[in-house]
This record gives C-alpha cells, sequence and structure tokens, in this order.
C-alpha cells in the first residue's frame, strides 16, 4: 500500500477474486464520478439479494460502454426473465448501440431519448454477467446520478419465482462500477 493507495496489480485481482473493490475496502465505495462517500443507507453489495449493478466497461474519446449486470448474493436461484426501464441523462450521453448479451433472447429499445426499455429471457437460467448492454456517445463523464433504473420483473428459472423482492436497490440509482461484480 502505498499513500492509502493498493498499487499492484494482484492485490487488485485478489480482491476482485473475493467481491471486494478497492473503493470498498478503502470506505469510498463504488459510486464513480460524484466524489462523495456512499450512503451508509445504500445496502452493500455483499448482503443478500440481487444487486442491479451498472458496470462502466471503457470510457473516452467521447464514448463510453456501459453493461447492467444482476448480481446474485446468497441467492441460489438463477434467474429465468427480467424485464426494466434505465433512464439517462439525455443532455450528457446519446445512446449509440443496445443489445442483449448471447444466450437470453431479449430486445432493449429508446421509446424517446433517455429512456431504454428492456426484456429477456433463458430457459437455462442466467447464472451472472451482463443482461444488457449499452454504448453512448458522451458529452460528460459517467456517473451513477444520470441514470435512473426501474426493475418491474425478475423471475426465477425454475418454479417461476418472484424474485423481484429481492432486489437490493434503495434508490432509483443503480450502483456503478468499473469492474464486473
Amino acid at each position: 500500500m502505498i499513500n492509502g493507495v493498493f498499487r499492484t496489480g494482484r492485490t487488485r485481482l485478489a480482491l476482485a477474486a473475493m467481491g471486494i473493490g478497492l473503493g470498498t475496502l478503502l470506505g469510498c465505495g463504488d459510486l464513480l464520478g460524484s466524489g462523495q462517500r456512499p450512503d451508509p443507507e445504500k445496502p452493500a453489495v455483499q448482503e443478500a439479494g440481487i444487486h442491479p449493478v451498472l458496470v462502466l466497461i471503457g470510457q473516452g474519446d467521447g464514448e463510453a460502454t456501459v453493461e447492467l449486470h444482476l448480481q446474485r448474493v446468497q441467492v441460489a436461484e438463477r434467474i429465468g426473465s427480467y424485464q426494466g426501464q434505465l433512464k439517462y441523462d439525455a443532455g450528457r450521453y446519446t445512446l449509440q448501440a443496445s443489445s442483449i448479451p448471447r444466450g437470453i433472447t431479449g430486445a432493449a429499445n429508446e421509446p424517446q431519448a433517455g429512456t431504454i426499455r428492456f426484456a429477456g429471457i433463458s430457459m437455462e437460467g442466467i447464472d451472472g454477467g451482463a443482461v444488457l448492454s449499452l454504448r453512448f456517445s458522451t458529452r460528460a463523464p459517467v456517473t451513477a446520478e444520470a441514470f435512473e433504473l426501474s426493475l418491474e420483473e425478475l423471475v426465477a428459472s425454475e418454479g417461476f419465482t418472484d424474485l423481484k423482492p429481492r432486489i437490493r436497490q434503495l434508490s432509483a440509482q443503480p450502483r456503478l462500477s468499473r469492474s464486473a461484480p
């Protein structure tokens, strides 16, 4: 540790393997761009439940790629289907492309600037990874405050259990991370 920051790649990899981000370890949380400490009322990603996380895959040269992950923590049921809406600040970002990853049948569309509707289903169930991928042209850095997420449906692949009560999101803003959960 140098000046309170871990500098080695091995340390970062070990922490990532344990599901701990550097920001969480150092008490900064993983809200990007706000410069604020996380709200202690927001659940930690390690809390049991399903945590919606926007992952900033890359940003630069006026573009950014963002993925939506539904991180399951101590939830045995696999996600079979999902439906929701992601609003974003259309003054800061313009959607260039949206897609549902392979292995999931679904669609994403933008009925109006700043609103993305999406839905997906997988008969085998979704273990992890992205459930929605987005590419934006940007006029400002990507921050959590620029997004609002509403998951309207979340159903288990076996038994069709309603998983919506297991969602851990206290505000409309999803968590934002630079690394996949």
